[in-house]
């Protein structure tokens, strides 16, 4: 097997404080956007979008089975037939504030929303 420490990502004085393996694409932008204790798990979040202090922005993945052989992804539709938003990683467009202890859980949410509650399964316009 073979393995590339080098292309872990490294702490800086400027930068946020990295747990773990984790590898960021050389030509991403990150920045301090998550407050203390705040969670985010399988999402995008947008330029200069803020996760407060205790809060949770959380998606599913939609990873292969790495245990099938020859394994695919599979493309669900946005939508299943009740209407409903399939679970999907949750999207935060930019300038989005997430206020302090707030959950959101699979959802969409579009530029320049201030969040006043949990959303889940959602799409915010």
């Amino acid at each position: 097997m073979n393995t590339h420490p080098n292309w872990l990502a490294k702490n800086s004085s400027d930068g946020p404080f990295i747990i773990d393996n984790v590898f960021i694409h050389p030509s991403a932008s990150v920045h301090k956007t998550a407050h203390d204790h705040a969670l985010v798990l399988h999402s995008i979040i947008g330029w200069n979008s803020i996760v407060g202090t205790w809060a949770r922005v959380e998606g599913t993945p939609c990873d292969p089975n790495p245990n099938k052989p020859f394994a695919k992804m599979e493309n669900v539709p946005l939508f299943n037939n009740n209407g409903h938003l399939n679970p999907s990683i949750t999207v935060l467009g930019c300038n989005v504030q997430v206020p302090p202890e707030v959950i959101v859980l699979n959802s969409i949410v579009l530029p320049h929303k201030d969040l006043s509650q949990s959303y889940k399964n959602e799409i915010i316009l």
